[in-house]
C-alpha cells in the first residue's frame, strides 16, 4: 500500500472531487460534523487547492476555499499560516494526521476545521488510488453522449436548437443582472452596497429584534434611478475584465469604489483611487508612477467606508501579461472616464435605436467607444515598476470589446428594454445579437463542432457562440439528453 508521505497531492485532489470515500458521517477532528454541499472548483493557479466551495460545518454553513495536504504538517512546512491567500479556508483536508494534532490558523489567526480521510475512506488507499486515476482518465478522453450517433439528425434541427439555446443563455445573464438591478435599486441601499457576503455564512444567534428589517422591493420610481443603472453596467465591466481568474476581485473592487462615487472625484483620481483600493500600490516603492497616483488619491480614500482589498486577492499566476489585472484596472478606469464624458447610457440607448443605421455600423460604434488605447506609463508597462518587452497599442482590444458586448452590453439593453416596455429597443437589440459574429473558438465550441456538427460547422454568430456554451454547460455535461432536441432523436 502507498505510503502516505508518497501519495502525489494530484491524487489527493481526485480523492476530493470525486469523493472517493464515506461522505454520509464525516466529523472533523474537532469533533462537528461535515456536510459537503460543493467541493469547489479546482484551483489551477497559487492559492487554495479548491475555490468557492460551500461545507456544512456543524450548524454552520460556510462558502470559502479548501487546501489540501498529505499530513497535517504540510500547512506548516508551506508556510500557509503566513499567506493571506489561505485567509478564507474553510476546511483543511488531508489524508492522515502526525503523530501529534496541530490546529490549522490562518495569517489572519482564524483556526480552521480539519478533516482527516484516511479514516473514511471506503476501500484501501491503493484501491483508491487506482479509481482515481480511471476517473481521471475517464474524463480526459470523455465525449457527448451522442457523439458518433447523431449523424443522422437534420443540421438544420442542431443550429435551430444551438440558436435558442443561444438565447437562453443570454436571458441567464438578464435575470441576474435584474436581480442585482434590484439590489442597487432598493430604497434601502443608500450606498450601493456589494452583494451579500459569499464567505462564513453563519446562522443568526442572539435577540430576534436585533435582525435588521429586509430590504423593501424597489418600486418602479425606484427603478428608474440613473445611478443604479449605471453601477450596474459598471460592476458588469468590470467583471468582465477579469475575465475567469479575477471576475471575483473585479467585481468586489467595483463595488467598493462605485461608478458615482468616480463620478464625484476629478478625473486623474479615478485611476489613483482604483489602484489604492484594489490593494495595489506599494507605499514603499520609488516608481515614480505610483507615487502620482497616490498623491492624486489624497483623502479621498478615508471617504470609503471599507478596508482596501489585499493584493493577493489578484491572480497574475499563468496569465498572459495583456491580462494582468494592473493592466485590466488600467482600462476600467479610462472605461469610467469615457461613460461619464459621453454618458453611457445616452450612448448606447442612441446609437442601438438609430432608425437609419445598419446593425454593422451599430456594432462599429459601439467598439469604437469601448475600445481603449495604450497611454501614458501603460504603453510601456503591464505592472507596476517593470517595463514591457514592447510597446502596448491597446489596454482591451477587439476580442475582448466583442465578449464584453454579448455577455454585458446585449444583456443590459435587454433588460432596460424589458424594465420600460421599450419594444423598438428590444427588436433593436435582437438584430445586434443575431449580427454580431462570435468571439474566437474555445475548447467548447471545438468539441461542440467536433462532436454534434461533425467539424463542419456554419458560420458562427454571437447566438451560435452562446449557444454552444450553453449546450456542453447544461446539457452535454450533465447528460440531460432527454432534455436535449438532439438526445431526443438519437436516443429516443
Amino acid at each position: 500500500m502507498p505510503r502516505t508521505t508518497l501519495l502525489p497531492e494530484k491524487f489527493l485532489h481526485e480523492v476530493w472531487s470525486q469523493q472517493l470515500f464515506r461522505t454520509a458521517s464525516l466529523e472533523s477532528h474537532e469533533g462537528l460534523s461535515v456536510t459537503i454541499i460543493d467541493p469547489g472548483t479546482p484551483n489551477t493557479d497559487t492559492g487554495p487547492d479548491f475555490l468557492n466551495a460551500k461545507i456544512q460545518i456543524g450548524d454552520t454553513l460556510y462558502a470559502g476555499d479548501i487546501e489540501i495536504h498529505r499530513t497535517l504538517e504540510d500547512w506548516s512546512t508551506h508556510l500557509h499560516q503566513h499567506d493571506p491567500r489561505y485567509n478564507k479556508v474553510i476546511l483543511h483536508v488531508v489524508m492522515k494526521s502526525g503523530s501529534d494534532f496541530e490546529r490549522t490558523t490562518t495569517e489572519s489567526g482564524r483556526k480552521v476545521p480539519t478533516l482527516i480521510l484516511d479514516q473514511f475512506l471506503i476501500e484501501p488507499v491503493r484501491a483508491v488510488w487506482q479509481k482515481s486515476i480511471s476517473g481521471e482518465r475517464s474524463r480526459r478522453l470523455d465525449h457527448i453522449a451522442c457523439y458518433g450517433k447523431n449523424d443522422g439528425v437534420d443540421n438544420n434541427l442542431k443550429l435551430n436548437w444551438i440558436t435558442t439555446l443561444g438565447m437562453r443563455r443570454i436571458e441567464l445573464k438578464v435575470r441576474t443582472m435584474h436581480n442585482r438591478l434590484h439590489e442597487l435599486a432598493s430604497p434601502d441601499n443608500y450606498d450601493l452596497r456589494e452583494p451579500a457576503a459569499r464567505y462564513g455564512e453563519i446562522p443568526f444567534q442572539g435577540n430576534i429584534d436585533e435582525i435588521p428589517p429586509p430590504a423593501r422591493p424597489p418600486s418602479v420610481n425606484d427603478l428608474r434611478k440613473k445611478d443604479a443603472w449605471e453601477q450596474l453596467l459598471y460592476e458588469s465591466i468590470a467583471e468582465a475584465l477579469g475575465y475567469s481568474k479575477n471576475q471575483l476581485p473585479f467585481r468586489r473592487l467595483s463595488s467598493l469604489v462605485t461608478f458615482p462615487r468616480l463620478r464625484e472625484l476629478p478625473g486623474d483620481a479615478r485611476e489613483g483611487l482604483l489602484f489604492e483600493m484594489a490593494g495595489l500600490l506599494d507605499n514603499t516603492t520609488d516608481d515614480t508612477y505610483q507615487k502620482e497616483l497616490r498623491h492624486t488619491v489624497g483623502n479621498e480614500k478615508t471617504k470609503i467606508k471599507h478596508s482596501p482589498m489585499d493584493a493577493t486577492e489578484w491572480q497574475f499566476f499563468r496569465l498572459r501579461p495583456q491580462n494582468f489585472p494592473t493592466l485590466r484596472i488600467a482600462a476600467l478606469a479610462r472605461i469610467v472616464e469615457r461613460m461619464i464624458d459621453n454618458p453611457v447610457l445616452e450612448f448606447l440607448l442612441g446609437t442601438v435605436k438609430q432608425p437609419d443605421a445598419v446593425p454593422r455600423n451599430k456594432i462599429k460604434e459601439i467598439r469604437n467607444y469601448f475600445t481603449i488605447p495604450a497611454d501614458g506609463y501603460w504603453k510601456n508597462h503591464y505592472t507596476f515598476g517593470k517595463k514591457a518587452s514592447r510597446k502596448l497599442t491597446q489596454l482591451i482590444g477587439r476580442s475582448r470589446i466583442d465578449e464584453i458586448t454579448i455577455n454585458v452590453i446585449l444583456p443590459f439593453l435587454f433588460l432596460y428594454a424589458r424594465t420600460y416596455k421599450d419594444i423598438d429597443l428590444r427588436g433593436a437589440t435582437e438584430e445586434l445579437f443575431s449580427t454580431l459574429s462570435a468571439p474566437a473558438d474555445n475548447n467548447i465550441t471545438r468539441k461542440i463542432d467536433k462532436e454534434l456538427l461533425n467539424g463542419k460547422p456554419e458560420k458562427t454568430t454571437a447566438p451560435m457562440y452562446q449557444g454552444k456554451i450553453q449546450l456542453y454547460k447544461f446539457y452535454c455535461r450533465e447528460e440531460r439528453c432527454g432534455e436535449c432536441e438532439v438526445g431526443k432523436v438519437v436516443f429516443g
